[in-house]
């Protein structure tokens, strides 16, 4: 499942681990500033929460970035 952390709540995570679901957390940088460029000001905060609620609760899961012409710079960064 991909996920950009925006709807996750801890009710989403227990659900997710409980059922083994393995998650790709979806970034657009590695950087706030490249994130919020490409998806608006305060989005950088869903992903980092998400994260930390799948740490919290036990989520398998990696972060994915989709490269753009606003990004490409910033992929190596990201690795």
């Amino acid at each position: 499942m991909v996920l950009s952390g925006l709807l996750v709540n801890e009710y989403i995570a227990e659900k997710l681990a409980k059922n083994e679901v393995y998650v790709y957390l979806s970034f657009d940088g590695s950087e706030r500033r490249i994130h919020e460029a490409l998806r608006g000001p305060g989005s950088w905060k869903h992903p980092i929460r998400a994260a930390r609620l799948f740490l919290e609760k036990g989520v398998w899961f990696s972060t994915v970035m989709a490269v753009c012409k606003l990004n490409f710079r910033n992929a190596g960064n990201y690795v």
